[in-house]
């Protein structure tokens, strides 16, 4: 059976670390099997009244350094044909990590729909948030 480190007694998750001594300390390490790892994949959808959606996919092993495709289509429910730029982002903690393409100027056709895949390749572990943005 393998272990994984899972934190420590004062609550830090950091496995490697330095402590000063300035007075007497007791600490424990808790370890976890490392066949119980919990993934969690969430989705968050926004609904409008734009009679505009888009479906987010992504395809790929999910750890560090494993190339992922982030599937992206937007579906037009409108009579009209919609035009306007298409921007994605891969955001972490808040900060934007990396945009795999430059906005893309598309026209939706009435009642059709864009689709595209863009490549990503994760530089460390952690919750990524995949934000698509059409302005038209």
């Amino acid at each position: 059976m393998k272990y994984r480190f899972k934190k420590w007694s004062d609550g830090s998750t950091e496995a490697k670390r330095t402590i000063n001594l300035l007075s007497d300390m007791s600490l424990t390490a808790y370890y976890e099997e490392a066949g119980m790892v919990e993934h969690i994949w969430e989705k968050t959808i926004t609904i409008t009244e734009t009679k505009l959606s888009c479906e987010i996919s992504i395809t790929g092993i999910p750890e560090v350094e494993q190339q992922q495709t982030i599937s992206i289509t937007i579906n037009n429910a409108r009579d009209v044909d919609s035009s306007g730029s298409v921007k994605v982002e891969i955001i972490k903690e808040g900060n934007i990590v990396e945009t795999p393409q430059p906005p893309l100027d598309i026209t939706i056709p009435a009642g059709g729909k864009w689709s595209k895949d863009y490549s990503w390749i994760p530089k460390e572990a952690g919750d990524y948030t995949i934000r698509v943005t059409f302005t038209e």
